[in-house]
């Protein structure tokens, strides 16, 4: 008590108190921002991902080349088609990265209506986005086809 009367205060442990504090501060803020970029962010709109995706196999010419071979008259796991939407599925594979996601992809008429067969029973909001993809005006065999893509989040 004789210290504290003369002013005499330890002034070493005040500080050593400070930077303890400090260095488990910038400990928790690093070891948050971490786990803040490692989750996936499963709010984000995916519109403008799936209008991304559409593109990229719109400038595929091999691709293009096998949906406009698609029959839409057959289903969709008949010969030749079943081979076309595995080429599809494979190339969105390697795009779709978050193991969150589950998307389909289907194939019709420009002039049709695509939708899911199936709703999906594990998700709470399904995104979607289509394209028209064809040969040129000049090819023999004009037909094209509309690509939707359907996306959502597995619960």
């Amino acid at each position: 008590m004789v210290g504290f009367a003369k002013g005499k205060m330890n002034k070493n442990g005040w500080l050593r108190v400070a930077e303890a504090s400090i260095a488990i501060i910038i400990i928790i803020s690093v070891v948050l921002i971490i786990v803040s970029n490692r989750q996936p962010t499963k709010n984000q709109d995916f519109n403008t991902f799936l209008t991304i995706q559409l593109d990229e196999i719109a400038k595929n010419n091999s691709l293009r080349t096998l949906i406009t071979e698609y029959d839409v008259e057959k289903e969709e796991s008949e010969g030749r088609n079943g081979e076309i939407i595995t080429s599809l599925n494979s190339f969105l594979e390697s795009k779709i990265e978050q193991s969150f996601l589950t998307y389909k992809i289907k194939i019709c008429s420009a002039t049709e209506n695509c939708f899911l067969n199936e709703y999906p029973s594990n998700a709470k909001n399904i995104y979607s986005a289509e394209r028209i993809i064809s040969t040129t005006i000049e090819s023999p065999s004009y037909s094209p086809k509309k690509v939707k893509l359907f996306l959502w989040i597995e619960e």
